[in-house]
């Protein structure tokens, strides 16, 4: 039985997180290996960790002053042993055989990831996010289906299970520079190395959605989807597929010109390599999208600044102040 390596990055959650651990040492699989890591957490967060650590020995507790969830994880990772590494964060918590799903499907096909689903839980409402197909895909096929996907699964952090000795060959680490979705950039670049995936819909893992816990900034979500279309395009991807990426790469591309402030925040967003081509793919925008990015592509910069201007003061003379709509 090979170990699989827990990793739970801790920040702040003393009421949680007994919760989270109760969950892991119930797992089926016993062949275990959990990390808590502590990212300088001011509540007793800590003391929690050590509290459990003490009554199961496969629990390791590690500790650093406030770095982020980013590096939490790779220290983590750093630390790791186990044949396989799975995250599970503090706030959530797993059913009882859920570990042992998706070491048996890693086993059994000798795929370097495995991708679940899980149950999203907000408000009291839970739906279950899982993947539009199950088996084991490679290359083109299974990048047909992370182009074409619309819930998610396969952005998330703790619905995987990855080779270890894939991340440790090919050195993929969460990007701490990014302030949101590190989780699918981090997933992006195991798939990237990957030879082959496997799809379940085990549905082991609860996800505690919590409203407005971290904003989204758009250029690390335009990174993404711009990291996803290479990706896509190097795999012989369909124009089909290319086109759903890139209706998502012009959505945030419209979204930070309706932000920008300044023309070099414009210039310096038409200078990134291959966004033209990305953008050129997407089909079935609105009317006013297409306007604005047939201007961007032209490089029309300060009429795009002077449209933008005169649509937020208006949103603003109307009371209608926000985003893009």
């Amino acid at each position: 039985m090979e170990t699989v390596s827990l990793i739970v990055p801790v920040y702040c959650l003393e009421k949680e997180l007994g919760r989270c651990l109760d969950s892991l040492l119930r797992q089926t699989y016993r062949a275990l290996e959990i990390l808590l890591v502590d990212d300088g957490s001011t509540d007793g967060s800590l003391s929690v960790c050590r509290r459990f650590a003490e009554t199961d020995d496969r629990m390791r507790v590690l500790h650093h002053e406030n770095r982020g969830v980013s590096y939490t994880r790779n220290r983590g990772l750093s630390c790791a042993t186990g044949t396989y590494v799975m995250f599970v964060d503090g706030d959530d918590e797993v059913t009882p055989d859920m570990v042992e799903r998706y070491a048996s499907a890693a086993a059994s096909t000798g795929a370097d990831v495995v991708i679940g689903g899980l149950r999203y839980i907000e408000g009291g409402i839970e739906t279950d996010k899982i993947p539009s197909a199950t088996g084991v895909f490679e290359g083109k096929a299974f990048w047909e289906l992370v182009c074409r996907d619309t819930t998610g699964v396969y952005g998330y952090v703790p619905n995987k299970l990855y080779r270890r000795e894939l991340l440790e060959a090919h050195e993929v680490r969460f990007p701490e520079a990014m302030a949101a979705q590190e989780d699918f950039a981090f997933a992006l670049s195991a798939y990237g190395a990957a030879k082959t995936l496997c799809l379940t819909d085990c549905c082991g893992y609860r996800y505690y959605r919590v409203p407005g816990k971290r904003s989204a900034p758009l250029p690390d979500l335009l990174e993404n989807q711009r990291k996803l279309y290479a990706l896509a395009a190097r795999n012989g991807v369909s124009a089909q597929g290319l086109s759903c990426v890139g209706r998502r790469v012009a959505g945030h591309v419209y979204g930070i010109l309706f932000s920008a402030r300044d023309e070099e925040t414009v210039r310096a967003l038409g200078e990134l390599p291959g966004l033209r081509e990305q953008l050129a793919c997407a089909t079935g925008l609105p009317a006013e999208s297409r306007r604005i990015l047939s201007r961007f592509r032209r490089e029309k910069y300060r009429a795009i600044l002077r449209y933008f201007r005169r649509r937020r003061r208006l949103k603003r003379a109307l009371g209608r102040e926000g985003g893009p709509s």
